[in-house]
């Protein structure tokens, strides 16, 4: 199962939902970013201890691939800069 999170256009925590959050903390596979220079990516980092693989430097292809291959494993989770259905081409 994959879990697509969207990070929010702020800066910080406050740009995250409940649910995002939740959604965060229950996955018991990797979580992928795509956003490791957001704001809200570093804050969860730093300050909620939520641990990231990152992907911003890989090309699109190779990115989704890694993501698909865990959710095909059992649970994971990607988060994504804004929205999680707009914006990110994985």
């Amino acid at each position: 199962m994959l879990t697509l999170i969207g990070l929010g256009p702020s800066d910080t925590r406050d740009g995250l939902s409940l649910g995002a959050w939740d959604a965060l903390r229950a996955v018991s596979g990797p979580r992928f970013s795509r956003a490791g220079r957001h704001p809200a990516a570093r804050w969860l980092q730093t300050r909620g201890g939520i641990t990231f693989d990152a992907l911003d430097d890989l090309p699109d292809a190779e990115a989704a691939a890694l993501v698909l291959e865990a959710a095909r494993r059992g649970e994971a989770a990607c988060v994504v800069p804004g929205h999680p259905q707009t914006g990110d081409p994985i």
